[in-house]
This record gives C-alpha cells, sequence and structure tokens, in this order.
C-alpha cells in the first residue's frame, strides 16, 4: 500500500514540474511577441516619420485646370505630379472628353494651366492641336484658338530656355534633342520639323516652319526669336 502512495507522490510531482515548463514556455513566447510588436511599432513610426519628412520636403504648386473635367479649379500639388493626378483631384474626366492631344505623364509645373477640350470642339475646329503653348501676359486665349491643352505662361517658358535665347537654333541641322529645348516644341513635333526637312529639303526662312505640321501662328510667336536657317 505505501509501495503505491509513493508511486502516486511521485507521479504528482512530475505533473506538476510538466505543467510548470509549459507555462513557462507559453509565458516564453508571449512575452516575445509582445517585444517583436514594440519593435514593429517602433519601425512603423520611423518609416511614418521619414515619409512625412519626404512629403514635408516636396515643392508645392498650383495648377488650374478647365474644360471637360467634372471638378474645374485650381489644385494644389506637388512637382513630381503630372498630369493625369491633376485630372483625378478635378473629378476625373467627362464622357465627352478628348485627351489624345494631351500627354498625361508629363510633369507639371507652377501656374500650368490644363484645359480638357471636348470631341465636339475638337471636330468642329480646322486647327491642328499641338501639345503646349506659352501664353503671353497670362491671357491663354490664343493657346486655345489652337486647341493646345497644356498652356504654361510666357514667363515660365522663358525662364526654362533661357540658355536657348543665347544661343539660336538652326532648324536646318539640330537634331531632335535640341529642338525639344525650344519653347513649344515638344517631341513629336521636334520630329515633325526633322521628317518635313528631309520631305522637302532645308527651310529657305523661318517662317517657313508654320508649314510643319502642328506649328501655327501661336507657336511660331513663341520660338521664332530663338531660331534661325
Amino acid at each position: 500500500m505505501k509501495f503505491f502512495e509513493n508511486k502516486l507522490i511521485v507521479i504528482a510531482i512530475f505533473l506538476f514540474l510538466f505543467i510548470c515548463l509549459i507555462s513557462l514556455s507559453l509565458y516564453t513566447i508571449k512575452l516575445s511577441n509582445k517585444n517583436n510588436d514594440v519593435l514593429c511599432e517602433s519601425n512603423n513610426e520611423v518609416n511614418l516619420d521619414e515619409e512625412a519628412s519626404l512629403n514635408t520636403d516636396d515643392k508645392k504648386i498650383f495648377v488650374d485646370i478647365k474644360g471637360a473635367v467634372k471638378k474645374p479649379g485650381v489644385y494644389q500639388v506637388n512637382e513630381e505630379n503630372i498630369v493625369n493626378d491633376v485630372i483625378n483631384l478635378a473629378g476625373g474626366l467627362l464622357d465627352k472628353a478628348y485627351v489624345d492631344n494631351i500627354n498625361l505623364s508629363k510633369k507639371l509645373q507652377d501656374e500650368l494651366v490644363i484645359y480638357v477640350y471636348t470631341k465636339d470642339e475638337i471636330n468642329r475646329s480646322n486647327i491642328q492641336t499641338s501639345d503646349t503653348c506659352s501664353a503671353n501676359n497670362y491671357v491663354i486665349t490664343e493657346c486655345t484658338e489652337s486647341k493646345v491643352s497644356i498652356i504654361t505662361s510666357n514667363e515660365n517658358s522663358e525662364n526654362n530656355n533661357s540658355s536657348t535665347s543665347n544661343s539660336l537654333i538652326n532648324i536646318n541641322l539640330a537634331s531632335l534633342e535640341e529642338l525639344t529645348t525650344l519653347p513649344g516644341i515638344g517631341e513629336s513635333k521636334a520630329q515633325n520639323i526633322i521628317n518635313y526637312r528631309e520631305e522637302n529639303g532645308y527651310f529657305k526662312t523661318i517662317d517657313e516652319i508654320k508649314n510643319v505640321n502642328g506649328i501655327g501662328e501661336a507657336t511660331f510667336d513663341q520660338l521664332k526669336k530663338y531660331i534661325t536657317v
């Protein structure tokens, strides 16, 4: 009888030690998870602080969007934003909007005007659409009559092309990259200039550039003081 009592005591001791071991293991695991959560929260706070710092460093600019968008108006954005971002801020395009003449990936600049025309406005116009236009004295009528959607101020255009004003671009010899430094000339227009001179020979006067597809009076007025033949 005593033998069985001793055996039960030994079994009870082992069970007690086993339960203690399990409890200690569970506590250790719980403590480890808690420390990991604290570490993750700390890392997240650092990342958020870094992100906030980056956002603070972004330069804020103002862009005016008009025409066939749901909420036209002036929007404050970052200089790293693109045209498509402003369209989204303005609620998106109307069903009648025409955007084939707009480079939606173009980066923004301060005081930029984006004019989204309707399909009907484009269909009724005999004027060749172009990609950019520089407005004189902030009056954009000249640009909208030419159905240009990306409109910069004349001041910004002159600042961006200050190096061009000191050295005239020969439109008979200039490369694609050189032509795109001219105000109002994007890559598509630059390629049109090259195609024209390959098909028709060198330009005889700078006025002849108006015969190039996409270059009208408004664009010519922007670039005539920067070009030569």
